[in-house]
């Protein structure tokens, strides 16, 4: 042919020319049929990528190829089986089926079960309506919230000069009094003591300002208001005359009767015990029949005959067994007393509570009186610096301080005096023996004497019900008892 010029068209029901060598095939005619493979040609390769031709009508599956689309079903791959092929996949994120997978293995061990014969049955799509499903148990889509920008107001600055740990309890202090800062510096310059309670005189105490913060808060030279929350509080207490002295008069107005009326009872307790010991009458009595007693009991030894006993002797006569089971040499005592001298079973009432006053010491008293002696002394010699209107806020108490401790002063001395007379009357080594210790002793003596009294009322009571209940009754009216 011509270059350029257009093939000739075929002649019906001729066959086509030959191709000529090297020249490259005619494209197919669209729509056309492919042509009939050449007999002993080997077969065209499939293109990459494209979907298998569909097979044959009654032909059977090829081994290994997925079902025709539209339907899923369980498939016997060998031994293992496949799980069925879902039509398609949803489109958004669903929700979970909380359901327990059986493990393939199960599976394999069980054959014939219900799981294999869905591969002989395949599942046809169009019975779910996976719209339907995809709708109903989709996970809600969240809604986002658009911000809205607030514009932040900038927060001024302030000046800090002290340490921020100081700073923190600074303003845990002054937010708890739930006053302005010029409220309380009026309070403290007034001494107000009903504005202002003892606690919160005593936490103000704890963060007055030492000498440093104090010249620190004097040398700025910004303006007050540019200072933050503790130092502008420094700033109004300084301009208090003596503030840190009007608040120690306040701590000491609030403390004064607890602390005066707890010390006072403590020295009179001792003092009065100590006193009643050794003028009580009913305990010599009791001693002098305690002592007759033991000398009875030593007849013949070289114990017996003694002219008295040291007073350990008082603690430790519960412990003395006697050949009674569960009576002791205490019980023995109780009873020759409730039978011959009554008026003796109580003398323990007339003493005191000996166990509570044996702890106390009367050397602590002494020292707690002198340290506030010396505070009184301190305050009263600065109270020249207030106002005469702070002045006459505390003189009646600052006197009546002073009276307090010249009389509690007496009654100690007079307590420490009362040593040496019980070392004499009752004849102790003086290493061995204070006051304290012979209170104590005491004590113990009149607890166990006490318990005993109980026990021997107790042992009669249950003899009179056993004599009731083994001897007649005319024979009861009739008996000495």
């Amino acid at each position: 042919p011509c270059p350029g010029a257009p093939p000739a068209p075929p002649c019906p029901g001729a066959p086509p020319a030959p191709p000529c060598p090297g020249a490259p095939p005619a494209p197919p005619c669209p729509g056309a049929p492919p042509a009939p493979p050449c007999p002993g040609a080997p077969p065209v390769p499939p293109c990459p990528g494209a979907p298998p031709p569909p097979p044959c009508p009654g032909a059977p599956a090829v081994p290994g190829a997925p079902p025709a689309p539209g339907m899923f079903a369980a498939q016997k791959v060998g031994k293992s089986l496949v799980p069925p092929v879902v039509a398609r996949k949803p489109s958004r994120k669903m929700r979970l089926l909380a359901w327990e997978k059986i493990k393939p293995n199960d599976l394999k061990r069980s054959s014939g079960n219900l799981w294999e014969s869905y591969s002989s049955s395949p599942l046809d799509s169009k019975i779910i309506d996976f719209d339907e499903v995809e709708e109903l148990f989709a996970q809600p889509e969240k809604k986002k919230v658009e911000k809205k920008e607030v514009a932040k107001k900038k927060e001024p600055t302030f000046v800090s000069l002290l340490d921020p740990k100081r700073s923190l309890a600074i303003n845990l202090i002054t937010k708890n009094l739930r006053m302005s800062y010029k409220d309380i510096s009026i309070a403290i310059r007034s001494c107000d003591r009903e504005k202002l309670n003892g606690d919160q005189v005593s936490g103000l105490l704890n963060i007055l300002p030492e000498t440093t913060e104090v010249e620190m808060i004097r040398n700025f030279g910004g303006p007050p208001e540019t200072l933050a929350e503790a130092e502008r509080f420094y700033v109004s207490l300084i301009t208090v005359p003596e503030y840190a002295l009007r608040l120690k008069c306040m701590k000491f107005s609030f403390e004064f009767k607890s602390i005066t009326e707890d010390l006072e009872k403590r020295v009179d307790n001792l003092l009065s015990a100590g006193i009643k010991i050794l003028e009580s009458e009913d305990l010599k009595e009791l001693l002098h029949i305690l002592l007759v007693v033991g000398n009875f009991i030593n007849t013949g030894g070289y114990a017996g005959n003694a002219m008295g006993f040291k007073l350990s002797l008082l603690s430790k006569i519960h412990e003395i067994k006697s050949n009674k089971p569960r009576m002791s040499m205490m019980h023995v005592l109780v009873e020759s007393i409730e039978k011959n001298k009554p008026e003796l079973l109580h003398f323990y009432k007339k003493l005191g509570n000996l166990s509570e006053i044996s702890k106390i010491d009367n050397a602590d008293n002494e020292k707690e009186l002198n340290a506030f002696s010396k505070n009184v002394n301190s305050i009263q010699a600065s109270l020249s610096r207030l106002d005469q209107e702070s002045i006459d806020r505390f003189k009646d108490i600052f006197e009546e301080a002073s009276r307090f401790c010249s009389e509690t002063e007496r009654k100690i001395q007079e307590i420490n005096g009362l040593e040496d007379r019980y070392i004499k009357f009752f004849v102790l080594d003086k290493r061995n023996y204070s006051l304290k210790e012979c209170i104590k002793v005491m004590g113990v003596f009149c607890t166990k004497f006490e318990q005993a009294i109980g026990v021997s009322f107790y042992c009669f009571f249950l003899l009179l019900h056993v004599r009731a209940v083994l001897v007649p009754r005319h024979h009861v009216l009739m008996s000495p008892w």
